[in-house]
C-alpha cells in the first residue's frame, strides 16, 4: 500500500520512518524548497527519546551524537531562586538538539526517492480505490491513504474538517540558536527563569559543547513585528531585570538568527480522520510549547499510527480501523498535554503581582512527588497495538 505524507517537519518524517518499517510505501511531499526546520531547538523528552529507540536503533544514537544530553530540569526566578526542578533517572534519557540536525537525522532513514520538495498541497480527492492530491505546482500523486504532517495551519485539514479554532496563549515568544558557553553545572541543565511581570520567561540550555538554544515569551498581542535595527536592544530592555547571564546571551545572538512567533494551540477535537485521510502531529493536537512536548508528542503519534497500520498492510479493507484505533490510542494523552500545558499559560499570564507571588510558594513548597508523578504519566508509553 502507498501512503501520501503531507509535510516533511518531525511527525511527517517520522510518520514516514514508521510506515516503511511497517511494509508500506511512504513518500513526503514538502512545502519548501528543503526539509529544513521551521524553529531553533528542541528538547527532546524522554518519551521522545523512547519512541526514537524503538523506531531505529540507528536513528536513536545518531541523535545522542548529535545533541547534548539534558540531566536536570529546573524553574528559577528572574532572579535565580528555585521554584521547581526534576532530574533524570538513568532509564529517561533527556536531548537538547537543533531543530535542523534532528529533521537531517530522520531524514537519512528514508531512502530519497520518498522525499519530496516544493510540492505545496492545493487539495485532495478520494474514490472507492484510493486518494489522489493536487499540488499548486499541477503536480499530483495518488495513493491508498493520506496523512497530514503539516501542522498546526494545516491545509489538509481545514480540507478534511474545515476551519477550526485556534486559541492565542497571549504570548509571543523569541527564539535562537547562539554560539555561548555555559558556566560549570549549566551544562546539561535545561533552566527557565520566570520574571516579574506576565508571560515574561526565558529558557536555555546547551544543544552542543559550543551552542546554547533559548526562547524568550513576552506578554502581548499577536501580529506585533520586530525592527531588526533595535531588536536586540528592545529584548535587552524587556528583559532587563533577568540575570546577567540571560543579558549575555542576548548580547551574543546574532539578530538574523532571531525567530519570532505567537503562540498557538489548537482546541482539542476529537476527529483526527475521515475516509482515506488521518491527521498526526501539530495538524491533530498542536499545543503550547510549555511543557516541551510538541515534538515528543508528534514523536508518539506518528509511532503509534504506524503501530495501528500494522495489519492494514496486508489487509486493506482495514484502513478504517487502523485510523480509528490510532485516534483512540492517542487521543486522551495528546489531550491532556494540551490542556496541562494551557494551563501553564495562565499561570504564567498572572498580572497580579500577588497572584505571582502566592504561585511561586506553591511551586516551592510543592511536593516532589506531585511533579514525578505526572512527568512519569507525560513520558509514559502505554499503548495497546
Amino acid at each position: 500500500m502507498k501512503s501520501i505524507i503531507i509535510g516533511g517537519g518531525i511527525a511527517g518524517l517520522a510518520t514516514a520512518i514508521g510506515l516503511h518499517k511497517k511494509g508500506f510505501d511512504a513518500a513526503v511531499y514538502e512545502a519548501a524548497p528543503a526539509f529544513t526546520p521551521a524553529g531553533a531547538g528542541i528538547l527532546l523528552a524522554p518519551n521522545g527519546m523512547e519512541v526514537l529507540k524503538r523506531t531505529n536503533m540507528d536513528l536513536f544514537h545518531r541523535v545522542q551524537q548529535l545533541g547534548n544530553q539534558i540531566t536536570r530540569l529546573q524553574v528559577v526566578t528572574h532572579t535565580q531562586k528555585k521554584l521547581a526542578g526534576a532530574d533524570f533517572k538513568k532509564d529517561n534519557l533527556c536531548y537538547a538538539i537543533h531543530r535542523a540536525a534532528l529533521i537531517g537525522a530522520l531524514a537519512e532513514q528514508l531512502p530519497p526517492e520518498a522525499l519530496h520538495t516544493h510540492k505545496r498541497f492545493e487539495r485532495f480527492t478520494e474514490d472507492f480505490s484510493g486518494i489522489k492530491v493536487s499540488f499548486e505546482d499541477g503536480s499530483q500523486a495518488s495513493g491508498d491513504f493520506l496523512v497530514a504532517t503539516d501542522g498546526i495551519h494545516s491545509r489538509v485539514r481545514a480540507q478534511l474538517l474545515g476551519k477550526l479554532p485556534y486559541r492565542y496563549a497571549q504570548q509571543t515568544c523569541w527564539r535562537a540558536i547562539v554560539p555561548f558557553k555555559l558556566p560549570q553545572g549549566y551544562q546539561h541543565t535545561f533552566t527557565e527563569m520566570w520574571g516579574n511581570e506576565p508571560g515574561l520567561r526565558v529558557g536555555f540550555g546547551a544543544i552542543d559543547n559550543e551552542h546554547i538554544y533559548f526562547f524568550a515569551t513576552y506578554f502581548t498581542s499577536a501580529g506585533g513585528k520586530d525592527d531588526p535595527k533595535s531588536l536586540k536592544q528592545d529584548l535587552l530592555s524587556i528583559y532587563k531585570d533577568f540575570s546577567p547571564l540571560v543579558l549575555d546571551f542576548i548580547k551574543t545572538a546574532q539578530v538574523a538568527n532571531i525567530l519570532r512567533n505567537d503562540i498557538y494551540d489548537l482546541a482539542p477535537g476529537n476527529q483526527w480522520y475521515r475516509g482515506r485521510v488521518a491527521l498526526v502531529g501539530d495538524a491533530a493536537h498542536a499545543t503550547t510549547p510549555n511543557m516541551g512536548q510538541g515534538g515528543n508528542q508528534a514523536l508518539e503519534s506518528a509511532w503509534v499510527f504506524a503501530g495501528c497500520m500494522a495489519k492494514v498492510v496486508q489487509q486493506p479493507q482495514r484502513l478504517t480501523t487502523g485510523f480509528a484505533q490510532y485516534q483512540q490510542q492517542r487521543l486522551k494523552k495528546a489531550h491532556k498535554v494540551v490542556k496541562d500545558s494551557w494551563r501553564i499559560s495562565q499561570l504564567v499570564n498572572l498580572k497580579s503581582g500577588i497572584a505571582r507571588g502566592v504561585r511561586n510558594l506553591v511551586m516551592q513548597h510543592a511536593p516532589p512527588r506531585l511533579a514525578e508523578a505526572n512527568m512519569k504519566k507525560v513520558y509514559a508509553l502505554e499503548y495497546d497495538f
